[in-house]
């Protein structure tokens, strides 16, 4: 009698086991990657010399997946750009890929953009005029070179 019952409780928890659904993930924000990380902008904009030294630096600048991001001097005044954080799909290439772009405020358009592979850990750009590091939030910065 005991076996029977114990082997009757081993095919109910089998039988609800089996059935048991995994936790559905969370709402589509919470699954998107953030990225936080800083710019430093030169005030003469996009036509800057080598020789301007007037940088406006933003510490604090956080981006999600799919968000745009204007950027500000250091008066707290628009700059006239704003950073683009996006997934791409380049199916001719099978290629999906992480992609900064630097849009213009004014009409809209993609001045440059970087790109990296779908799951970087960071991203950043360099065009002279405008520089910008971006990490993945929960990821730990890299260790330092010795």
């Amino acid at each position: 009698m005991r076996i029977v019952l114990l082997l009757t409780a081993c095919l109910l928890t089998a039988c609800t086991t089996a059935h048991t659904t995994a936790k559905p993930p969370g709402t589509a924000m919470e699954m998107l990657p953030s990225y936080a990380g800083w710019v430093a902008l030169n005030g003469a904009g996009a036509q800057a010399r080598a020789s301007n030294d007037d940088w406006h630096l933003q510490n604090d600048l956080h981006l999600a997946l799919g968000q745009r991001v204007p950027l500000h001097w250091r008066d707290g005044k628009a700059a006239g750009y704003s950073l683009q954080l996006a997934r791409r799909d380049y199916p001719e290439r099978h290629l999906i890929v992480l992609q900064l772009d630097v849009v213009d405020d004014a009409n809209g358009k993609v001045l440059a953009y970087a790109w990296a592979d779908s799951n970087a850990a960071s991203i950043g750009l360099n065009l002279g005029w405008l520089q910008v590091g971006l990490q993945r939030e929960g990821t730990p910065p890299p260790a330092p070179k010795l």
